[in-house]
C-alpha cells in the first residue's frame, strides 16, 4: 500500500521532518494489520465454514474496525476501504440466511472474492485526509521540543569533533 501526497513540517535540527498527518498513518497501518488478519486466518477458516457464526461475527467485527480506523484516516483510503467492509458485511447477511455449516458453493466464490478484493486494496495508492491546523501546529510544536531536547547535545559532538580532528583521525 502506497501512500501519495504526505505534506511534511518544518524539520528538526537533524533535517528530519515529521508527518503532521501522523495519526492518520497510523490509522492506515491499524486497518492494514486488520486486512492481513482477514487475509490470512479469517477467511481462509470462513472459505472451509462459509456459515460457521463464530467465522462470521470475527469477519464482521473486522469489517467494522476497518470502517472505523478508515474514517479516521480519510481521502480515498475511506472510500476503499468501506466500500470493501460493505461487502464483507453483505456477505455476512447472506451468510445467515443458510443453515449453519451449509456447503453452498456461491458463498464460497463470495469469500474468494472477498480475498481478492482485500489483496486488491493492499495493492491500491491511496490519499488520505489532510492535516487539520490543530495538527500542524502540534506539529511544530513536537519539532521545536525535539531540537530543545536534543539540539544541544548533537551541537556540542559537532564542536568536539571540529576541536580535535587529530583524535578524530587516529580512531
Amino acid at each position: 500500500m502506497q501512500l501519495v501526497r504526505l505534506p511534511l513540517a518544518a524539520a528538526n535540527p537533524h533535517g528530519n521532518r515529521t508527518i503532521p498527518n501522523r495519526l492518520a498513518i497510523e490509522r492506515v497501518a491499524a486497518a492494514a494489520n486488520v486486512l492481513f488478519l482477514l487475509i490470512d486466518p479469517l477467511l481462509p477458516c470462513l472459505r472451509r465454514h462459509p456459515t460457521d457464526p463464530t467465522h462470521l461475527r470475527g469477519v464482521k467485527a473486522c469489517a467494522e474496525r476497518l470502517q472505523h480506523l478508515a474514517a479516521e484516516a480519510g481521502g480515498s483510503f475511506k472510500t476503499s476501504c468501506s466500500q470493501f467492509a460493505q461487502r464483507i458485511i453483505l456477505y455476512v447477511t447472506q451468510a445467515h440466511a443458510h443453515p449453519m455449516f451449509s456447503p453452498y458453493a456461491p458463498l464460497r466464490s463470495s469469500i474468494d472474492d472477498i480475498i481478492r478484493r482485500a489483496t486488491v486494496l493492499l495493492d491500491l495508492t491511496v490519499t488520505v485526509k489532510h492535516p487539520e491546523p490543530g495538527e500542524l501546529a502540534a506539529a511544530a510544536v513536537e519539532v521545536a521540543a525535539y531540537a530543545a531536547q536534543y539540539g544541544g547535545a548533537v551541537a556540542g559532538l559537532g564542536a568536539e569533533a571540529e576541536a580535535d580532528p587529530e583524535e578524530a583521525e587516529g580512531n
